[in-house]
């Protein structure tokens, strides 16, 4: 993968499985990544694997209000 220094990237799905497969490979190209994913323990190991690259945002993106909530702002 190319480097991706500069860019973000929202992966939604992150806590485990693939989503959690692609947005370690968009960290560890070098991207900032914007974690989504339902189960916070996932996303929190994932922001402990790659500190400063990885933020992570609890959210169930079938659920709109969860999606425009604050956090996202």
């Amino acid at each position: 993968m190319r480097t991706l220094s500069e860019q973000v990237v929202v992966v939604a799905g992150a806590s485990s499985g693939i989503g959690r497969a692609t947005a370690a490979e968009f960290a560890s190209a070098g991207a900032r990544v914007v974690a989504a994913a339902r189960g916070r323990e996932g996303l929190d190991s994932l922001v402990e694997e790659h500190p400063g690259s990885v933020v992570g945002v609890p959210t169930d993106v079938a659920d709109l209000s969860s999606v425009t909530a604050p956090t996202w702002r």
